[in-house]
């Protein structure tokens, strides 16, 4: 099958193509590369100085003034696109003749493969180490290893069932010009499968590679990273479809894979160690629209129902003494108001004033010490129905009513001649 990953500078595709590339459970087929530098799965790159220094040496040291002078170094040779060789660090030959390079590839294989693929290899590793054994000949015997490959366009000579991974490759399988004759190169992926081969093509664009490969490829992995951070989304589709196309996205399956920091340092990459995550600036003008709403909502709540809260706190604040009040009811400690404690209307009865006009007396009684005479105290008795009253003294209003645990008593109406008989 012929797969495509494509995204742009950034959405690590390179890099996700290794992670699912490493996840491959087949011990048979040979693995081959080309156009990825400093791939830390290939053995003679982790036997290779530039391999010992970026693959071990320099991501473990721990000396400061070291580390600063070997950067300026490395700065200065990274600008001619070029990798530290033992002639521009001399000093560290003996450091690196020193060192068991099979630690460096077990190291990255370990990082990239799951416990389950590895479990040979480290068997292999505990039971030969010291021994004749204990080489690079034996280890590939383990299948854990990619071989470059010269010259990509000679990708159909490989072994069969060769498994073949090409990064960048609109270099080497550029579009041809309308009427232009197809290379063997391009139209043996019409027969690719004959030998059962399994080519991964990287690029930036479907648009940048031969159109013909384009209408073999099998399954079409696209990578947007469109905030440079952590996380990428993932489309994947069975056909190669056009990545600015909303609905040939919108066709595919997705997933949101994060970038495994595991995988870095496994090659060199200018995205990994260049590329950046900017947050747009939409992103910070939404979080500063949603805090204003917030702000606003908040102003506008408490502007239009503080005055209703405080309303309601009012209504339900104690009611102050000088209101009317029924003296049972009622706890405290002015004196007037214990006076008239447990103060019962007992009776009442209307006597005529002037003409029609009448008053009403009443008879207060407390339960245990008899009659409560309130005018001879000095309460103005104001009536307020048979069976309750107000006595006013000065500020003070207090209700007093007829006993509710007692039968009500029977009131009756005299006239002044009935009250001067019942005097005689």
């Amino acid at each position: 099958m012929i797969y495509l990953r494509t995204g742009k500078p950034g959405a690590s595709k390179t890099l996700n193509s290794v992670i699912e590339l490493t996840k491959i459970d087949d011990f048979d087929r040979p693995k081959f590369y080309n156009n990825v530098k400093l791939f830390m799965l290939d053995l003679d790159v982790v036997q290779s100085f530039s391999g010992w220094f970026y693959g071990w040496y320099f991501p473990r040291l721990q000396n400061k003034p070291a580390i600063k002078k070997l950067q300026k170094i490395m700065k200065r040779v990274h600008n001619e696109d070029e990798f530290i060789q033992l002639s521009d660090v001399p000093w560290l030959q003996t450091y690196y003749e020193a060192h068991d390079h099979i630690l460096t590839f077990l190291h990255w294989c370990r990082k990239s493969y799951s416990k389950k693929l590895l479990f040979r290899l480290e068997e292999f590793i505990q039971c030969s180490k010291g021994s004749d054994a204990y080489n690079f000949e034996n280890i590939k015997r383990y299948n854990l290893h990619f071989v470059h490959f010269d010259n990509p366009n000679d990708w159909h000579k490989l072994p069969n069932t060769s498994i073949i991974f090409i990064d960048e490759c609109q270099q080497f399988f550029p579009p041809r010009g309308v009427g232009a004759r197809v290379p063997e190169h391009i139209s043996k992926f019409e027969t690719h499968r004959h030998k059962g081969f399994d080519v991964h093509l990287i690029t930036q664009d479907p648009k940048l590679i031969d159109v013909n490969i384009r209408r073999l490829v099998g399954k079409h992995i696209h990578f947007h990273n469109a905030f440079g951070g952590k996380r990428v989304t993932r489309y994947e589709t069975s056909k190669c479809i056009d990545p600015d196309n909303y609905f040939d996205l919108k066709s595919c399956s997705n997933s949101f894979p994060k970038r495994d920091s595991n995988f870095y340092g496994i090659y060199w990459s200018a995205e990994i160690h260049t590329h950046k995550g900017k947050t747009p600036k939409i992103i910070y003008v939404g979080i500063f629209c949603i805090l204003f709403m917030l702000a606003m909502g908040v102003f506008f709540y408490q502007t239009l129902f503080s005055k209703d809260e405080k309303q309601h706190s009012v209504d339900a604040a104690p009611v102050p003494a000088s209101s009317s009040l029924a003296v049972n009811n009622l706890q405290t400690q002015n004196p007037l108001l214990e006076l008239t404690k447990d103060v019962y209307v007992t009776g009442y009865w209307k006597r005529a004033v002037f003409g029609d006009f009448s008053k009403t007396d009443y008879v207060f009684e407390h339960p245990e010490k008899g009659v409560f005479n309130a005018e001879e105290l000095g309460f103005r008795v104001e009536p307020i129905s048979p069976c309750s009253a107000k006595l006013v003294f000065g500020d003070i209003d207090i209700i007093v009513t007829c006993n509710p645990f007692t039968p009500k008593p029977k009131f009756v109406d005299y006239d002044n001649e009935e009250l001067e008989l019942a005097s005689n």
